[in-house]
């Protein structure tokens, strides 16, 4: 085996755990929630270009996310509220993770099993779970944080190959929008053809592209894939 260090950037568990990879997210959020209904209140009064409708917010930029948060939680404090912080909590904690998120779709529910999930949540209660409280929406895979160069010099003349990057120095950087399903397929034929000479470079390449926790291959997100030519 060659150098394991040399052709892939990051510590191996981060990077197939994927959290510093997802783009957008949709929180899911029950309605039936007093503090949930006051964060839905907070939107209206700060974010309402990002409405769709009463139980629908769309692409929220994250920042804006966090600003209508700090928002809602002053409330609670300025006017003594008596609403119960934990659901908001919880979201805000798991928004934390995604170091990197762009967007946040926040869909209002009355799903009793959203809201009992919550609440197990709370309790950490790990057996009272009964759904997903959010849905993975878009990875970005952005290569240059993922692998050398020379490695994204192998994987761009199969992009070039395949129509998907122009084959030009005009522009220095590339975004390739996938399904899962086609980014799926797509892997399997490069990987297919370059994967044994890859892991001659380094074992972390293949899975580097192909590994997903089992949350993502259940709800199966767009992947992004942005790639740059070498200076």
């Amino acid at each position: 085996m060659g150098n394991t260090t040399f052709y892939t950037k990051g510590e191996r568990d981060k990077v197939l755990s994927r959290i510093g990879q997802v783009h957008t997210i949709t929180m899911y959020c029950p309605i039936i929630d007093s503090g949930i209904s006051s964060l839905r209140n907070s939107m209206e009064l700060l974010i309402p270009k990002y409405k769709v409708n009463n139980k629908l917010w769309k692409n929220v930029p994250s920042i804006d996310a966090l600003n209508t948060f700090i928002f809602t939680m002053a409330f609670f404090k300025d006017t003594n509220a008596n609403t119960d912080p934990g659901i908001i909590s919880v979201i805000s904690s798991s928004l934390r993770m995604f170091n990197r998120l762009k967007y946040i779709n926040f869909e209002f529910t009355d799903d009793p099993e959203i809201f009992e999930t919550y609440q197990a949540l709370i309790r950490q209660d790990k057996e009272g779970k009964k759904a997903h409280i959010y849905k993975v929406e878009s990875l970005e895979f952005n290569l240059s944080d993922m692998f050398s160069q020379n490695i994204i010099d192998i994987f761009n003349k199969v992009l070039i190959f395949n129509d998907l990057i122009p084959n030009s120095y005009l522009e220095r950087r590339f975004r390739m929008d996938f399904t899962y399903d086609e980014y799926d397929s797509f892997i399997n034929m490069f990987l297919g053809n370059n994967c044994e000479r890859l892991n001659c470079l380094d074992s972390n390449i293949c899975d580097y592209f192909r590994m997903f926790p089992p949350l993502v291959v259940e709800q199966k997100p767009n992947i992004i894939i942005i790639t740059n030519y070498s200076d």
